[in-house]
């Protein structure tokens, strides 16, 4: 019975532990082994850049106002967006409900990330998926059929407005957008 009590003693005071580390993006053992991943940074909303972001206050109407339903508010209480359900439509409400220069809006990239496609895509299996261009608009997603048995998917960066919709769309969470900063937007 004590020892019980000790390991759930130990373990809650892990978990503990634990809970501190998740929002510096480090778990325990990249800790103990001294080799902390940098941390990503999270996918802004459309038009906010690193130095925009340091005018908001955290008020949340740029969440409430998305019609997507994309936009929540991060452990640094700050809008991030979230492509599980749906992409982005490029509506621009988020940025009308900001009362504080947060928002930039451009005729420029919306936001700056490049789309990612990882090993279990279903066509690294051979399965011919389709379900990222049926959600492409822009068709910046196209299959390669020059790899057997069922082609490889490319990106047209150059093309690609990063709305997310490829992201919502795959099965296998495969494809994923990786923000970025460019030196003018710093």
């Amino acid at each position: 019975m004590a020892s019980q009590s000790g390991c759930r003693s130990f373990c809650s005071g892990l978990r503990a532990i634990e809970a501190r580390m998740k929002p510096s993006g480090i778990n325990r053992r990249q800790f103990l082994r001294g080799t902390p991943r940098p941390t990503e940074l999270p996918l802004r909303p459309p038009w906010v850049t690193q130095l925009s972001l340091r005018s908001c206050t955290s008020c949340g109407d740029c969440v409430t106002a998305c019609p997507e339903d994309i936009l929540h508010l991060d452990a640094d209480r700050k809008p991030a967006v979230d492509f599980t359900e749906t992409g982005c439509t490029f509506c621009g409400e988020c940025a009308e409900a900001c009362t504080h220069e947060v928002f930039k809006v451009t005729d420029g990239p919306a936001w700056n990330a490049d789309v990612i496609v990882s090993a279990s895509c279903l066509l690294q299996s051979g399965v011919s998926c389709q379900l990222c261009t049926d959600f492409c608009d822009v068709e910046a997603l196209r299959f390669d059929m020059n790899h057997p048995p069922v082609g490889t998917l490319r990106i047209d960066q150059e093309t690609c407005t990063s709305c997310g919709m490829c992201v919502a769309a795959c099965p296998t969470s495969a494809i994923s957008l990786k923000p970025f900063i460019r030196a003018d937007a710093a």
